[in-house]
């Protein structure tokens, strides 16, 4: 932002000549800048043209101003980065603001270049006084460039570092993408997902709520050929038909597959699954609970910001208005009566981490005998 006279930056000359000579000249806290012209028009007198404050801008020396009159333009002070906030909390999105200090320049105003860095390396684009912090921003130290002529004439000052934190990285998720129920005694092994899956290679989750006539547990379970295996499976105490399963599939390799389930021996007495496709899924893990008389059930567990959590649970003895009712989580689904027994399936984004997240399945109504309970975090 140039000025013509006084505390500022600029370096011209009045009259219609140019000039031959400059004087420079310090008087109190102040350097005085002249020249001479022996053009006519000047009509060769003594010319002031310019005051700077010594005291405002005391590193300002004799060869600084010596360069400006011979067409070096110089930033006076410091680059400096402002922002809102406190710098642990810089996101994306947030904006940061490039500041510079006048220029000193002779003649006409040069036109400046500046360039936004991270880890010293220019970012494409970035050549405003602003910068809008996106997510390869996060974790780097980004700094601000100011070269007061775009022309190579000047000489380029850089801002101190803004240490952008590391981001949370993408929010974890699980996407709920078919369901499958039957309330047969022999239900067979093999259910169609009414729902298409995701494309190959997706990684699955499935929740699987069920009863048996015996002590027969789930043998195998598929995805249109493709193997899931087992992440945890929790069993009513003193009721072994009662079950809640979650199942993993890392990597899908086909598409529109029917689910497959088999026992290793008995028949189903009920079955309830649900298909949930993970997204950006780092790490998982899982937790159970069980009750034989028909009481809460506890599916704490730890999370963290940016997480999802989601549960099965298991009733034996329904009765006619037998349920959950759930805290911590969100019921997403309760399939028709099973037999006699009711599955219920929940699930909830995490927005803030808790160690742990309290979840608690709670049977109500006129229900009885065991429940069971399976909760699976991702993040």
């Amino acid at each position: 932002m140039p000025l013509s006279i006084g505390l500022g930056y600029g370096i011209g000359h009045g009259g219609g000549g140019s000039p031959t000579t400059y004087t420079i000249e310090q008087v109190g806290n102040q350097f005085e800048i002249t020249y001479i012209s022996t053009d006519p028009a000047d009509e060769d007198v003594l010319q002031p043209v310019l005051t700077i404050n010594a005291v405002a801008y005391p590193a300002v020396t004799y060869g600084d101003l010596r360069a400006i009159v011979a067409g070096t333009p110089e930033m006076l002070g410091t680059v400096s980065i402002t922002f809102d906030g406190d710098v642990g909390d810089l996101t994306v999105d947030d904006v940061l603001t490039g500041n510079e200090g006048p220029v000193l320049y002779s003649g006409s105003a040069p036109t400046p270049a500046r360039t936004w860095e991270a880890d010293n390396i220019p970012i494409g684009g970035a050549t405003a006084t602003t910068f809008t912090l996106t997510a390869s921003e996060q974790g780097t130290a980004v700094t601000f460039v100011s070269d007061p002529d775009s022309g190579g004439a000047g000489v380029a000052v850089e801002s101190a570092a803004v240490n952008i934190p590391a981001g949370a990285g993408a929010s974890a998720s699980l996407v709920k993408k078919g369901s499958a129920y039957e309330d047969n005694d022999n239900l067979g092994t093999d259910k169609a997902i009414a729902t298409v899956l995701a494309a190959t290679g997706g990684e699955y989750f499935i929740a699987i709520g069920y009863g048996t006539n015996g002590s027969g547990i789930i043998s195998t379970v598929d995805i249109g050929g493709t193997s899931a295996t087992l992440v945890t499976s929790s069993y009513a105490t003193g009721a072994a038909t009662s079950k809640a399963a979650w199942y993993r599939i890392p990597a899908l390799t086909t598409t529109n597959g029917n689910l497959n389930v088999a026992l290793d021996t008995g028949q189903w007495r009920g079955f309830s699954a649900v298909i949930y496709e993970g997204t950006d899924v780092t790490s998982y893990s899982a937790v159970t609970a069980s009750d034989a008389s028909y009481g809460a059930m506890d599916g704490s567990i730890n999370t963290a910001t940016g997480g999802h959590v989601a549960a099965v649970a298991t009733l034996q003895d329904e009765g006619t208005t037998g349920g959950i009712a759930w805290a911590g989580i969100t019921q997403n689904e309760e399939t028709p009566s099973q037999s006699t027994r009711l599955m219920v399936h929940a699930d909830a984004s995490v927005t803030t981490g808790e160690t742990p997240r309290t979840i608690t399945a709670t049977p109500d109504g006129d229900g009885a005998s065991a429940v069971c309970l399976s909760v699976l975090e991702v993040q």
